[in-house]
């Protein structure tokens, strides 16, 4: 008698009790389900992130590049620049040797001819 008594004591109990905790299995069901979808949802994001990350990277290298061959480039011509001014220096000295030269000759000719002159 005691076990029929027990028996329909825990019918009683999961009749009372298991129609709530089937609910509460299919709301954790859901909410599981749910936290799965905004987990592959987040590791997308993550993925185009990185791959963002990565194109945006990609690009400042190709800049860094284009910006080394700018300066190269600046750099030669700099270098050619310089080049020039110097031969140009050179002969500008050389010039103005020359024209001292004549301008001293000039000189001296006249004085040459005035001391000439003087003396007749």
């Amino acid at each position: 008698m005691a076990s029929l008594t027990a028996l329909q004591l825990s019918a009683g109990v999961l009749q009372i009790a298991e129609p709530p905790l089937n609910h509460v299995r299919t709301q954790l069901r859901e909410l599981i389900g749910r936290q799965n979808k905004t987990y592959i949802d987040l590791s997308k994001e993550k993925y185009k992130l990185d791959c963002s990350e990565v194109a945006r990277l990609n690009d400042m290298m190709s800049d860094v590049k284009r910006y080394k061959d700018k300066l190269t480039k600046i750099k030669k011509e700099m270098q050619s620049v310089y080049q020039r001014t110097k031969e140009l220096k050179k002969r500008a000295a050389n010039v103005a040797a020359c024209k001292q030269r004549d301008y001293q000759r000039k000189l001296e000719r006249l004085q040459h001819e005035e001391s000439l002159i003087g003396s007749q």
